[in-house]
């Protein structure tokens, strides 16, 4: 609920302001305010510490995901080619990232 609320209230004014880009601001603004209520609901059962430490890990992580997608855009033309060859070159860095610092995630890929 406190998620629909936010994004109604600031679609309103962004969406005038900004179009598309002024949605999808809302829509991720909504979110973290969903993700603090639903942080601050579980406050007591949860590390605040080790929480913000898994985030720091993957913000990290997602930067040289993020220069590769920017090196593709300075590249390739616009068009549906460059969309498809950053979305393939960010998942690829991201996934060699993940095997490289040996991510619990990826656990659920590997034999058992």
């Amino acid at each position: 609920m406190t998620g629909s609320a936010v994004n109604v209230i600031l679609n309103f004014f962004l969406i005038r302001a900004y179009a598309a880009a002024g949605a999808a601001t809302a829509s991720v603004i909504a979110e973290i305010c969903v993700t603090l209520v639903q942080f601050i609901a579980v406050r007591k059962q949860i590390s605040a510490g080790r929480v913000l430490k898994i985030i720091l890990r993957y913000i990290l992580l997602s930067i040289p995901m993020f220069v590769v997608g920017v090196v593709i855009r300075g590249v390739v033309q616009a068009g549906v080619l460059r969309l498809a060859l950053v979305i393939c070159g960010c998942v690829i860095m991201y996934g060699v990232e993940l095997v490289l610092t040996r991510d619990p995630f990826m656990k659920a890929f590997g034999k058992e």
